[in-house]
């Protein structure tokens, strides 16, 4: 057992956001000792998971159902992943091609960067898979 500032501690997650996530039932308290919540050992590897989905793009709900799928053995919360999974891609992607368009507008020799033909061919794939996102 671990309680509320050994959690604290060893995730940098202040005591408000773990009572929020014990809110939303996506981790539990095991009672108390004192004034302070007690945690399973557990917690700590729970709360990786929520921010490591959190920082995937899963909202605290979609969390939720994920981790209530996968507690009750289910094979549900692969789809999901597969999908936030193909998201990420996405993003990973545009972000790559707009630190691209940046990078070279850094590093640019012409004098206005709207007459460089190598960023102007930049510009015309931005919008090159406006269809595919549809």
């Amino acid at each position: 057992m671990m309680d509320v500032g050994e959690v604290r501690e060893r995730t940098g997650l202040s005591a408000a956001t773990l009572r929020h996530y014990v809110d939303l039932g996506l981790i539990a308290s095991s009672g108390r000792a004192g004034l302070r919540r007690q945690y399973g050992d557990d917690v700590v590897e729970r709360l990786a998971v929520i921010v490591l989905c959190q920082q995937s793009g899963f909202t605290l709900a979609e969390i939720g159902e994920l981790l209530a799928s996968r507690d009750a053995g289910h094979r549900a919360w692969r789809a999901s992943a597969k999908s936030k999974l193909d998201e990420l891609d996405e993003r990973i992607a545009a972000l790559s091609l707009a630190r691209d368009g940046i990078s070279h507008s850094l590093d640019c020799r012409s004098v206005d960067i709207m007459r460089c033909v190598h960023f102007r061919a930049h510009l015309e794939s931005v919008f090159s898979n406006v269809e595919h996102r549809r």
